[in-house]
């Protein structure tokens, strides 16, 4: 058993021996990397520093001030105490609204015009879903 681990030792050290021989002139110095193949280090990839996605207060600090304005810009078309639901999808990469869904009532487009003008805090996605209702007083 221990002439067995000997000759295991002995097969790994050989090994290690084989790869740290190297093809250029008697003792030029080479790296560890080129006597052994080993692949050459790469740098990490740089990590994002926006978030995956926008959390429900990013959303809506960016369309709070525009709430505003559509509850004062569509007073006509309400008659109060009406909720509005507006659907949208957001770019990742600019946080301009791609798509902004609605049912087909003029309270909901007299919403939506300005709702189109916001934009939100760019992120890592591609894109990402948002709702937002208001409540007309």
């Amino acid at each position: 058993m221990a002439r067995r681990v000997v000759g295991l030792a002995a097969l790994a050290l050989g090994a290690c021996l084989a790869c740290s021989s190297s093809t250029s002139s008697p003792g030029a110095a080479t790296a560890p990397a080129e006597r052994c193949g080993e692949p050459p280090r790469s740098e990490p990839p740089a990590l994002d520093p926006r978030p995956e996605k926008l959390g429900a207060q990013e959303i809506k600090d960016a369309t709070d001030a525009m709430k505003s304005h559509v509850l004062c810009a569509c007073k006509p078309p309400a008659r109060g105490g009406e909720l509005i639901s507006l659907r949208g999808r957001i770019a990742g990469e600019s946080g301009e609204i791609l798509e902004l869904t609605h049912e087909d009532g003029a309270l909901e487009r007299c919403a939506a015009e300005p709702l189109r003008q916001v934009r939100f805090p760019s992120f890592a996605a591609a894109e990402q879903g948002f709702m937002i209702s208001i409540r007309f007083p």
